[in-house]
């Protein structure tokens, strides 16, 4: 039996525009939330102040202006560090009047 060339013949489906297609996001739950966010939510209902209180101890810590001269100044002033701290370099090896070399 012989198949007829329209069904062998697959038509493209026409093409929408960007704003009609819907993409399909394969890792979505749609109406899912996690324990640790609904807990997050529950805690910051319950004490609405917090986040100002963080924010104000992240104030206290990091928010800070640098003074870039004194930084300069402190970079500056280093000394550099041996490759290896524990092996002595010849010239800070002690020396002894008892140690004679041959």
């Amino acid at each position: 039996m012989q198949i007829p060339f329209s069904i062998l013949v697959v038509m493209p489906a026409p093409v929408k525009s960007p704003k009609e297609v819907k993409f399909m996001h394969i890792f979505r739950r749609p109406h899912y939330e996690s324990e640790i966010t609904q807990f997050l939510h529950q805690l910051k209902t319950d004490k609405p102040t917090m986040e100002a209180g963080q924010l104000a101890g992240r104030a206290l810590l990091w928010d800070k202006n640098v003074d870039r001269n004194a930084l300069a100044e402190y970079r500056e002033a280093g000394v550099p560090q041996q490759p290896y701290v524990y092996r002595p370099t010849p010239d800070t090896l002690p020396t002894s009047p008892s140690r004679v070399n041959p």
